[in-house]
């Protein structure tokens, strides 16, 4: 059985805390009517910091910037697509 490696309970602490943030403002925006009751925040609070981390790992691999930028852009375009119009 591997031994955990030190610092996992912090990051692990760390990124929890990020993606419940993120569920929470969300959620405010649910709430306020600036985003439509539509999607599910906690999915969606788990997905950015995925995307995101993800393209770190590849930045890091390739230097390259481009899955970085791609995650984090259909991220946001997928929270402002369900932006209210009919506020």
């Amino acid at each position: 059985m591997p031994l955990p490696r030190k610092g996992t309970a912090t990051r692990r602490r760390t990124v929890e805390g990020w993606q419940q943030q993120l569920a929470e403002g969300i959620r405010r925006m649910q709430g306020s009517g600036e985003i439509a009751p539509g999607p599910d925040a906690d999915r969606e609070a788990a997905s950015l910091p995925a995307g995101i981390q993800g393209g770190v790992l590849i930045l890091m691999t390739t230097g390259g910037s481009t899955h970085l930028g791609a995650a984090i852009d259909l991220g946001i375009a997928q929270l402002r697509a369900s932006v209210r119009r009919d506020r």
